[in-house]
């Protein structure tokens, strides 16, 4: 780990020790760990609050649901960029989903954010795949009001922008329909200005 880096994490797990000194974290406090968020935020300063709800976020899942499995069937996600046709030109590793098979009623969000959790360590496995970010692709085909909850998603759309250790590169949504204009004009003030100005959207 470079030296500037390594100062940035112990800082990090200084600041953390400090704010919260009796806390039980239910997982190791790796310096790989500190330096995602160092890599997603910049400074120790604005990781110490992301690393804070990842934490809380963590406690909250069962990792061990079998739910998991039929969710990630339906959804089809891609998310191991296992050689560079998984990959941006740029060598973004890609997270691929699709909308139609879930189904909020069935699976609810700990579910949901299990897998998401899951899905982003591993795409992000790497000190290279860390600090270049993810590039996400969602395949909207045959969406209804029945893919989407608005609790749930505004709940993930938090984790990822205040939780989860992704840098997002990019998000591009194909065969939308005018449901998902509607959807769209809900969530995106949940959404950073420079998470919106990276989401674009093809008619296919």
């Amino acid at each position: 780990m470079e030296q500037d880096l390594q100062e940035d994490v112990n800082e990090l797990r200084r600041l953390f020790d400090e704010e919260y000194p009796d806390r039980y974290t239910y997982i190791p406090i790796t310096d790989e760990l500190l330096a995602r968020f160092i890599y997603t935020k910049k400074t120790p300063q604005r990781a110490l609050e992301p690393l804070s709800n990842y934490i809380n976020y963590f406690k909250n899942m069962d990792l061990r649901s079998v739910e998991i499995k039929d969710v990630l069937d339906n959804l089809t996600c891609m998310s191991i960029p296992v050689n560079d046709h998984s990959r941006t030109k740029e060598g973004y590793p890609i997270m691929y989903a699709r909308t139609l098979g879930y189904n909020p009623s069935k699976f609810g969000i700990k579910v949901l954010m299990a897998i998401n959790f899951l899905t982003t360590e591993i795409i992000q496995s790497t000190v290279e795949d860390q600090q270049s970010g993810v590039f996400f692709i969602m395949d909207c085909s045959g969406m209804g009001w029945s893919n989407w909850d608005p609790s749930s998603e505004k709940i993930m759309t938090e984790a990822f922008t205040n939780a989860f250790p992704v840098r997002s590169k990019g998000m591009v949504m194909y065969n939308i329909n005018w449901l998902f204009k509607v959807i769209y004009k809900i969530f995106k003030p949940w959404l950073s200005k420079k998470l919106q100005r990276r989401v674009r959207y093809l008619y296919l």
